[in-house]
């Protein structure tokens, strides 16, 4: 969302580059041809044939991503700056893992300090399988590299720093800290009530072949079956691209009168739409590697105060969360009918004026201010500046 460019302070300064980017290509090929839309002209084949082409071309032919072009241009430009001013300390985020790559490289150079920060795991991500022995094992060195040579590592779940430690006994654990997603707690402010006629139950994001609404379709149909009021006041409300299966499942359900899908939004109006529902919907599937997904929409979920049904496995990071926050209910992915039961509770609340109230405390430390103030301390702490944490 390019809007959120704007929420930049103003002595934040931005150094851009030139990449050798074949994903920029296919990118202008895809706006050369005009994809299929549905009846409100919103596109319906972003998810399609441009992004499992991307998939496939990043998974078995671009190392460590497709943004590896990035590489030579991004150490140029590093070098220029390093020359004309100092620096206390390197940061990189991934994705892309090009990034630490490039950041490696120069604090191998310089030996400043340096933060990998892991918003996605690198080996086992879901969304980025790494096909093959060959390739599997360059990547496991390139991780290995990455994390014996950082400072400090900073990711989102448990679950990626088990993993980095099982693939890698070598690494110090001392050294990998937890540092979650957050929400922004100012993109919150005002009074937006939720619709009180109609029980809208809102997605946002876009959706792959491993992470489909069928489960969600498929219980919303039950409960329309078996409950009149159900039937009557709900609405589907979905905000991002969409493959035209995904309209395909809806109309297997017979929802098409009470399914809308919005197209992309600008994160302000999004937020709004979250606000506004009296269920907002987090999907996850049931395969290896997603317990451990922590989708930064769940943050935004939470700061709209209003429940989430979120589609996860029980032992899952998001249910943990969930649980932890009293933010909403977790059903199982693959059974509709226990979907359906966690959506009938949420439903009767909402008839009956039962007022949705999460645990405050537990929410709050998940604001983006609070998470920010954190990652302060890591910097300083890296540069061997003293905080209030680490002042007895």
């Amino acid at each position: 969302d390019e809007s959120l460019i704007g929420k930049l302070p103003e002595q934040v300064h931005v150094h851009r580059t030139e990449s050798l980017d074949f994903f920029r290509v296919l990118k202008i090929l895809k706006s050369l041809s005009k994809p299929a839309t549905n009846g409100n002209g919103v596109p319906l084949k972003s998810a399609g044939i441009f992004s499992k082409t991307v998939r496939y071309l990043n998974n078995l032919v671009f190392i460590p991503d497709n943004r590896i072009g990035w590489y030579p241009f991004a150490v140029r430009q590093a070098r220029t700056l390093l020359k004309q001013q100092n620096f206390s300390a390197i940061f990189s985020t991934s994705p892309p893992n090009t990034g630490h790559l490039i950041a490696m490289k120069l604090h191998k150079e310089t030996g400043i300090p340096w933060i990998a920060d892991f918003r996605d795991a690198w080996i086992g991500n879901p969304h980025a399988v790494v096909s093959g022995a060959l390739r599997l094992s360059i990547h496991r060195r390139l991780e290995r590299a990455v994390l014996l040579s950082a400072t400090r590592v900073l990711v989102v779940s448990r679950g990626y720093k088990d993993g980095f430690i099982k693939r890698h006994p070598k690494i110090d654990p001392e050294k990998i800290f937890l540092l979650p997603n957050g929400f922004d707690e100012s993109a919150f402010d005002g009074i937006v009530s939720a619709d009180k006629d109609v029980f809208t139950m809102t997605h946002a994001g876009g959706f792959h072949n491993e992470r489909l609404p069928k489960t969600f379709f498929k219980a919303v149909s039950i409960l329309r079956s078996r409950n009149p009021d159900f039937a009557e006041k709900a609405r589907i409300n979905f905000i991002g691209p969409a493959d035209p299966i995904i309209n395909d499942m809806a109309s297997d359900e017979n929802l098409d009168s009470i399914f809308t899908l919005n197209g992309y939004l600008p994160h302000s109006q999004a937020i709004v739409q979250l606000r506004k529902s009296a269920v907002n919907v987090l999907i996850l599937a049931n395969k290896p590697g997603h317990a451990d997904v922590i989708p930064s929409k769940l943050f935004d979920y939470l700061g709209a105060k209003r429940p989430v049904i979120a589609l996860a496995e029980r032992d899952s990071e998001v249910a943990r969360i969930i649980s932890e926050t009293q933010g909403g209910l977790s059903a199982e992915p693959d059974d509709s009918d226990d979907v359906a039961a966690k959506l009938e509770l949420l439903f009767t609340n909402w008839q009956a004026g039962v007022e949705f109230n999460s645990n405050a405390a537990a929410v709050s430390q998940y604001s983006r201010q609070g998470i920010t103030k954190k990652l302060v301390d890591h910097l300083q702490e890296i540069c061997g500046i003293k905080t209030a944490s680490n002042v007895s």
